[in-house]
């Protein structure tokens, strides 16, 4: 995932299912469709702070990573 911290938009350097954003609280603030490696990812409309990326690929293999949002 980069940039990270992220202003409005983050990338992905992996292809990807489903993408979901997570605040910290475990509500889902944003959610996105399959998509190719490299794919950017607007999250300008979420507040500045800590969030969560839920990624899915392809074969239904699941990672989180921190996102901070400038």
């Amino acid at each position: 995932l980069y940039p990270n911290p992220a202003s409005n938009a983050f990338s992905l350097s992996i292809a990807a299912q489903k993408v979901e954003v997570y605040a910290l609280t475990g509500q889902l603030v944003k959610t996105f469709g399959s998509n190719a490696a490299g794919t950017t990812y607007d999250v300008s409309g979420l507040g500045r702070g800590i969030y969560m990326v839920k990624i899915t690929d392809a074969n239904n293999a699941q990672s989180t990573i921190k996102l901070v949002k400038e």
